[in-house]
């Protein structure tokens, strides 16, 4: 989830196979939806992702964090997919953040796909001063994990350095 950002134009592309072609059960829809992102066939993802989501709610229940892990793959496929913007998927990846901070605590290493995902949302309505901060939180509390040598941390980084200069680039272009 914390890897490099696909651009939004992004299509389906040739890639591996998913495991399950049809997934029957929780672990099979999830795998199969991380094997589409991965293979970076994110409209074939999105579908999926919006099925995932309200199956998975219905399921395990909204205040589970079973469902909260799996809603951070399905909300990564939507935004992989998106090419506009849905208020209802910032505010769902909103409302992930607090109730992973709620059941896991502000400083636990599952919080930051979350954070990281609802950064994205925002960062696509070209809101990224409000980005900035999430992406700030992802990278401390990898680095307070997982050491500062660690491929999570470098993606982390590699986000929050994107999103500075996205901010640098449009304040440049005000100024001018």
């Amino acid at each position: 989830l914390g890897g490099p950002e696909a651009p939004a134009h992004a299509m389906a592309s040739e890639g591996p196979a998913p495991r399950v072609t049809h997934p029957t059960s929780y672990s099979d829809t999830i795998a199969v939806l991380a094997d589409l992102l991965a293979a970076r066939r994110f409209v074939e993802a999105s579908p999926l992702a919006r099925v995932a989501w309200q199956r998975l709610g219905m399921v395990y229940g909204r205040d589970s964090l079973k469902w909260a892990k799996a809603s951070d793959v399905v909300l990564e496929g939507l935004w992989r997919a998106s090419r506009v913007p849905d208020s209802t998927w910032v505010r769902a990846a909103d409302a992930e953040v607090h109730f992973k901070e709620r059941k896991l605590g502000r400083d636990h290493l599952d919080l930051t796909p979350s954070l990281i995902v609802y950064a994205r949302f925002l960062q696509r309505w070209n809101r990224h001063p409000e980005a900035r901060p999430l992406l700030l939180r992802a990278l401390e509390i990898r680095e307070q994990k997982l050491g500062r040598v660690h491929l999570e941390v470098a993606n982390s980084l590699m986000a929050l350095g994107a999103c500075e200069q996205t901010m640098s680039l449009s304040a440049d272009a005000r100024e001018h």
